[in-house]
């Protein structure tokens, strides 16, 4: 008997992404895979994000806290086998679902390769050029360093959720995939790469690029108040990063993020 296809859920968090939203949901939609729920964790936005959802006849759920906590909110709406943690500024690959529920079988996570959605000028050429040099394998084909996983099978995503404070996820906004993976390695190994997984919406200006680095670092301040900032050390040192940058030609906008992240931090 032939067995009946698996369930993805794709779990979206949101606050206020009416312009990239109805991006990421055409891109769920245009999926090669008919066995599809998108449940939309909305935190209160009021410019479009519901009626883009809801055109896109998505679930929504409301929730008032931060990311993290979205992410379980969904997890605990949604009844996929499999769950895909999709952001509201990215989009797939027409046949991406597909390919990772064949590529996930004898395994349990599976990281999406990242590239840039239609990069154009010099800030999202050179964040595309950093995408590119972060997820280069290394000579053993293992797992690039900088890369987290965005699809589980539902019962690793639960049993990692277990492994989290309930009352804080909703103060996360950043690192979360960091954190999610730190504690999933606590219960399995078996994670695998998608290549072209996901495009990502990069911000369009500095201003905006240096705002979100600063945001998290206030953030990253905050999950060592909770007690989780070793689950989101980055896995290279900003020195090893500043020399791939300049060997990669993105040295500016490293150097500009790495300086906004880091007053943030004092600062938060």
């Amino acid at each position: 008997m032939q067995r009946k296809p698996a369930l993805v859920s794709v779990i979206i968090p949101t606050l206020n992404e009416g312009k990239a939203l109805p991006i990421c949901l055409r891109s769920v939609i245009a999926q090669g895979y008919g066995e599809i729920e998108t449940v939309v964790v909305d935190s209160g936005s009021r410019d479009g994000t519901r009626e883009a959802a809801l055109e896109a006849g998505a679930t929504i759920v409301d929730y008032p806290g931060r990311p993290l906590g979205a992410r379980y909110e969904g997890l605990l709406r949604s009844k996929g086998e499999v769950v895909l943690l999709l952001d509201a500024d990215q989009v797939l690959f027409d046949d991406t679902v597909q390919r990772a529920v064949s590529a996930i079988e004898g395994l349990d996570m599976l990281v999406l390769e990242e590239s840039s959605y239609r990069p154009q000028g010099f800030l999202q050429r050179s964040i595309a050029r950093q995408k590119e040099a972060l997820q280069r394998h290394g000579d053993q084909g293992e797992l690039p360093p900088h890369c987290y996983p965005r699809i589980y099978r539902r019962e690793i995503l639960e049993a990692t959720f277990s492994r989290l404070p309930k009352e804080m996820l909703g103060e996360i906004f950043a690192f979360d995939d960091r954190v999610l993976f730190a504690k999933a390695q606590g219960i399995s190994k078996r994670v695998g790469f998608l290549p072209k997984g996901v495009m990502h919406i990069e911000e369009s200006s500095w201003k905006d690029m240096m705002r979100h680095a600063y945001r998290q670092g206030k953030s990253a301040k905050g999950l060592e108040a909770l007690g989780l900032g070793e689950d989101a050390i980055a896995p290279e040192s900003s020195l090893i990063l500043l020399k791939r940058a300049a060997r990669n030609r993105y040295l500016a906008y490293s150097v500009l993020k790495e300086l906004s992240f880091r007053t943030g931090k004092a600062l938060g």
